[in-house]
């Protein structure tokens, strides 16, 4: 997996062939409209399948991923479950602090955020909607027929291919910054939601075994492999993701217009959004403390402030939480507090965009 500066960088001018081709022709047939109604109405894994309006070439795509890639390990799969469910509250924050500006200090797939236009004027909902998509690939029921995995996943390639589609289509992309939505991007975005968050729960003291931590990155590994990130640039174990991050880190970061941008409008929605509407400026200091200075200074984000001193506290909190044994239904009740919130945000945001 361990990549050389200058193979990594040719990853930028290569994205989702197959799905690429399948919007491709989609639009060339005139059927994005249709197919487009068609993906709303998809709800759980087991309506992927078996589908009499979709043309062939879709379904086969659907039934591709409908199923696990051969080298997955349930076993694996359902520790990073139970990891998950244990530390769902500290994941849930740590993907809109850490994970987002994160990716927002890559300057180039900055970019594609602004030009998709959706982050920045509908940043709540966006964040709902990347919780939503977290809760139904790390649910234990995720990769079942009643579950929404496969659903999600097959979803979310075909709107990346949509995007690369219509920012290349409209002219304005400068193929210098690469290809939109490229496979370093991918796999940094992936990256995001696994390795960012276990260094994440390490910096505010949750402890972590070396078993979870890979349990967590084999299934974000799968779903990674899935959403059309080539293999070869998907680490599996810590070492490999450590390294891969720090060479997008070299490779990716500086500042930029859009990341700027997509900070603001991130931390503008973190005013109103619990718990972070309670003390003002803490969203700004705790994002610091876990990106670090030299990243808080390329994206702008205001100095600490006192509320640093709490830090300290949830610090400690979750030394205490991870050196107790909660029992299944507490942990349970966690999750559906927690799920119960996401899905709020969810609808009320969606309510206000209809409306």
């Amino acid at each position: 997996m361990m990549l050389p500066h200058k193979n990594l960088l040719t990853y930028r001018q290569i994205g989702d062939e197959w799905a690429d081709t399948i919007v491709t022709t989609l639009v060339q047939n005139g059927q994005m409209p249709v197919v487009g109604h068609f993906l709303r109405q998809l709800t759980y894994n087991q309506q992927v399948t078996n589908q009499q309006d979709v043309p062939n070439y879709l379904q086969e795509y659907l039934d591709k991923l409908s199923q696990l890639p051969s080298w997955a390990d349930a076993r694996q799969i359902q520790l990073a479950v139970k990891f998950f469910e244990k530390n769902i509250e500290n994941i849930s924050i740590l993907l809109g602090v850490y994970s987002l500006p994160y990716c927002y200090a890559a300057a180039d797939g900055a970019r594609v955020l602004v030009h998709s236009q959706r982050i920045v004027a509908q940043t709540r909902r966006r964040l709902a909607e990347t919780a939503q998509f977290v809760l139904e690939v790390l649910s234990p029921d995720a990769f079942r027929p009643t579950g929404k995995a496969f659903r999600s996943i097959a979803k979310v390639r075909l709107y990346h291919a949509v995007m690369r589609h219509h920012i290349v289509q409209k002219g304005e992309w400068n193929m210098a910054w690469g290809l939109p939505i490229n496979q370093m991007d991918m796999a940094g975005t992936n990256l995001s939601f696994s390795y960012i968050v276990l260094e994440g729960l390490r910096k505010i003291g949750v402890t972590t075994s070396f078993e979870e931590a890979q349990a967590y990155l084999h299934l974000w590994a799968v779903v990674g492999e899935m959403l059309g990130v080539q293999n070869d640039i998907l680490p599996q174990n810590s070492t490999n993701a450590k390294i891969l991050c720090n060479e997008i880190v070299r490779l990716s970061f500086q500042k930029s217009d859009a990341g700027i941008l997509l900070m603001q409008a991130l931390l503008e929605a973190f005013q109103t959004t619990p718990p972070f509407h309670v003390l003002k400026g803490f969203a700004p200091t705790y994002i610091r403390f876990l990106v670090g200075d030299d990243v808080g200074d390329l994206l702008e984000i205001p100095s600490a402030n006192w509320t640093g001193n709490f830090i300290s506290l949830l610090k400690m909190r979750n030394m205490y939480r991870s050196a107790v044994d909660f029992s299944p239904k507490e942990i349970q009740e966690n999750v559906n507090r927690m799920s119960s919130q996401i899905l709020a945000l969810s609808q009320a945001t969606t309510f206000v965009h209809e409306h």
